[in-house]
């Protein structure tokens, strides 16, 4: 061109053109450019032929701002230009730009076509713009593209993607015919919504219809079958497509793939994958992903650095999912190198995968990197905040998961569902019950009371603020209660001693229909155990047997302790012996249950046999043997364990255990020792430890000490009444009148 230019030869528009469209071909941006000067300088760009190419040729080069640049300059902008303008804008991701220019194209009545409304339709479908898409749905049977299938497909995928799949089925139903596409647009509307036995049934009604799936109808179909976990008919499907020669289809192998590893089934999973041609950022990340659901996350670490060595580039997709398998195995070393890694390829930290970091970082315990991830973040939105507070909470800190979510709300960023779940487990964590209650009122102004889950954290959370009142009146005013809710509901009752009202929310809870669970069942022991209760004990034990309940470590501790609280210790060992598995807690429930009994030297013999079957003691094991050891008076046992809980096992001493030695040398009649270790303990004693040596005094008669414990206890508690009745016992033992206090 520049040799024609020097020769004076003159080029028609015609070929100009061609040569422009070469160029959009080749996506050649330079000469594109050089071509364009040309046009400016002979005022060609102003021609609308000439400048429809011009903006196809910057839009199809990524250069958004020039494309709208030459199309402000046209003076005369036709129906072609207004479609590729939106096109381009939504296509980059300028979706608010392209419905702008729906609008104002329409304020200069151009009338728009079927490609104008699907180009607009798609860019409210991006950014989930509900109420425009409704007025450009309006818009489009005005102009009578009602039954326009092009155009229907459209509006069935942007009311999916929007989140309105009954609108969304209502456009299909309305279609007067119905091509390959709109099946396929809302097969994919209803697996995109977890809605997967309903995006099956329609696949196979497509069938009945003789409508042949094309491609992205399989993906679709696949899809639906993930969500709901149906592996059988992933495998019919798998037929299906095989027969349609479109397995090695690298969209379509790498669904297959994602549809097969989050079935559970890894091994077709992997070997469909070894068996495709080609394999892209996709395909590893649908392989990655499903080994890291199922549990296995060091194959899916392996698989990772595969994939490097292979030379494919990870993903933003490829980094959340790796993140989330390096917090699942606290594998803190490995998520700081994917964190570098991030960091070296300049990745944009966009707030998902800040959100990611944030939750890999807590979930391996390093809560300070998680913060400074948070507080670097350039955008956040409502994940990268849950992420920060749920960090907080996954480490017990409520007070400081409030004042985030407090800052949270000043930065005028709106608490979703998850924002709340997390917020009430923190004030449940800190029995923070005024701040619950708040929050409690947020979640009635935005009806998300209708949700299950955060109706059950509510429940929970009044329950752990003593609330039980308040609790049950969220119960009753749930309108759907799952297992979890009168589970939630029966263990709030067990903890604070309310038995009675336990009992009848169990019977309740049956007559509804409603199947007993594991936590149920612990719960409904845990009141047996309290009230001494062993023929209702013992028909529940016979419930969980009915019930096909596997009787676990967690569920046989709580038949243990049930038991052993009820006195019958046979039981108890029957339990513990039949269990398949025994972990430090069932061990602990037995030595208790003999420690609470006084048979000291059996409880002794299951502390000895559980350090011979290489189960570590921890400090709640230690109060059961020690307890023990002071019901029975095994005064150089207890010492001797006592001393080996800091030399042997690494264990510090709390209160707890302190009072275990002081009764044991009380009973024994070793008073002034026991005052020695009082006086001796890492934290200041409380009224409980003075009362314990004070009962101990009244034993052993020893006035003078008995004072002094007397004047100790009425320090921390001044009207504590047994303390008063003790010492007045240990005057009148002693032949003392009493003396005023």
């Amino acid at each position: 061109m520049d040799v024609m230019q020097k020769q004076g030869t003159k080029i028609s528009v015609d070929a100009l053109v061609n040569l422009l469209q070469d160029y959009t071909k080749k996506k050649n941006l330079v000469k594109g450019r050089e071509l364009c000067s040309y046009f400016v300088q002979n005022g060609l760009h102003l021609n609308t032929y000439v400048g429809n190419h011009l903006i196809h040729f910057f839009a199809s080069c990524g250069s958004l701002l020039e494309a709208i640049q030459t199309f402000r300059a046209l003076p005369r902008p036709d129906l072609y230009s207004w479609k590729a303008i939106i096109s381009a804008s939504a296509k980059y991701g300028q979706c608010d730009q392209a419905i702008s220019l729906f609008q104002e194209m329409q304020q200069l009545k151009v009338r728009p076509n079927d490609h104008t409304f699907v180009a607009v339709l798609k860019a409210c479908a991006n950014i989930k713009a509900l109420s425009q898409g409704r007025l450009i749905h309006f818009n489009i049977l005005e102009a009578g593209y009602g039954s326009n299938m092009f155009v229907g497909s459209s509006l069935i995928g942007m009311y999916a993607k929007c989140g309105s799949i009954e609108e969304a089925r209502k456009v299909f139903e309305q279609l007067p015919e119905k091509d390959v596409i709109a099946w396929s647009s809302m097969i994919e509307g209803y697996a995109r919504h977890g809605l997967g036995r309903q995006a099956l049934e329609l696949f196979k009604e497509m069938q009945k219809e003789s409508m042949q799936p094309d491609k992205v109808t399989f993906v679709s179909a696949l899809k639906a079958c993930t969500c709901i976990g149906s592996l059988d008919e992933g495998k019919l499907i798998h037929a299906q497509i095989v027969a349609r020669g479109f397995e090695l289809d690298l969209v379509v192998g790498s669904t297959l793939v994602h549809m097969y590893a989050k079935c559970g089934s890894l091994d077709k999973a992997h070997n469909l994958f070894t068996k495709m041609p080609r394999k892209n950022v996709v395909s590893w990340n649908a392989l990655i992903s499903g080994y890291g659901s199922n549990g296995l996350g060091q194959r899916a670490l392996e698989l990772f650095k595969q994939m490097k060595q292979e030379c494919i580039k990870p993903d933003e997709a490829t980094y959340v999912t790796i993140l989330k398998v390096c917090g699942s195995l606290g594998a803190l070393s490995d998520g700081m190198m994917i964190h570098s890694q991030i960091i070296k390829n300049q990745l944009d930290v966009s707030a998902c995968l800040g959100s990611a970091l944030v939750h890999m970082y807590a979930k391996c315990g390093s809560l300070d990197d998680a913060f400074k991830v948070f507080e670097r973040l350039t955008k956040r939105d409502v994940v990268s905040w849950n992420a920060i507070i749920g960090a907080y909470v996954l480490h017990g800190l409520g007070n400081q998961a409030l004042q985030l979510f407090e800052r949270m709300q000043q930065a005028g960023m709106k608490p979703n569902r998850v924002t709340f779940l997390n917020i009430l487990k923190a004030c449940s964590i800190i029995s923070a019950l005024d701040q619950g209650k708040v929050i409690h009122s947020q979640i009635i102004e935005k009806n998300a009371l209708f949700d299950v889950h955060i109706g059950n954290c509510l429940l929970d959370m009044y329950a752990k603020c003593g609330s039980l009142a308040d609790a049950y009146g969220v119960f009753d005013e749930m309108p759907e209660k799952d297992v979890v809710s009168w589970s939630t509901m029966i263990a709030g009752y067990a903890q604070h001693g309310m038995s009675q009202q336990a009992f009848q929310l169990f019977n309740q809870m049956q007559k509804h229909g409603v199947k007993p669970n594991s936590v149920t069942f612990i719960s409904m022991l845990k009141v047996c155990g309290n009230m001494a209760a062993l023929p209702e004990g013992k028909i529940i034990h016979a419930e969980m047997i009915e019930s096909g309940i596997e009787v676990d470590v967690q569920l046989g501790s709580a038949l243990i302790d049930m038991y052993a609280k009820c006195g019958s210790l046979e039981m108890a060992l029957s339990v513990f012996e039949c269990l398949a598995e025994k972990n430090i807690v069932s061990w602990s429930s037995l030595i208790a249950g003999y420690a609470q009994h006084g048979l000291g030297l059996q409880a002794l013999q299951i502390f000895n046999r559980m350090q011979q079957e290489g189960i570590k003691p921890d400090d709640a094991t230690f109060v059961s043997v020690l307890s023990a050891c002071s019901h029975a008076s095994l005064l150089d046992e207890g010492i001797s364990l006592f001393q080996s809980m800091s030399q042997k096992f690494g264990i510090f001493p709390k209160m707890r255990h302190y009072l275990c030695m002081v009764d044991l040398l009380g009973r024994t009649g070793n008073l002034i020792k026991a005052k020695s270790m009082i006086e001796q303990m890492p934290s200041q004693p409380d009224a409980v430890v003075w009362l314990s040596l004070l009962g101990a005094c009244y034993t052993h008669g020893n006035v003078e000490l008995g004072r002094h414990c007397f004047e100790s206890v009425l320090k921390y508690d001044p009207k504590n009444s047994a303390a008063y009745v003790l010492m007045s016992n240990i005057y009148s033992s002693a032949g003392w009148l009493q003396e005023k206090t």
